[in-house]
């Protein structure tokens, strides 16, 4: 657990992007967190989630996806 951080992984609706208004959502959300809470970069996923059959999303898997990702690349800062 040693040098992990907290990232939002969102998937946007296909033609839609970050604005500025979003990353400003955010930021002010992410700020009324508490330290351990707070995220540190936003990533944009362009798959969809990988979900069980009660379309919960399945963690592992995104998890080992989002590990595949250069980390440099993927993780827009807050």
């Amino acid at each position: 657990m040693v040098g992990e951080q907290l990232v939002l992984v969102i998937h946007l609706e296909p033609g839609k992007t970050v604005t500025e208004e979003l990353q400003q959502e955010i930021a002010a959300r992410n700020n009324k967190l508490i330290n351990y809470k707070r995220i540190h970069g936003v990533v944009v996923y362009g798959e969809d989630f990988p979900l069980t059959a009660s379309l919960k999303i399945i963690r592992v898997a995104l998890a080992e996806r989002l590990g595949k990702l250069k980390r440099e690349e993927a993780i827009q800062p807050v």
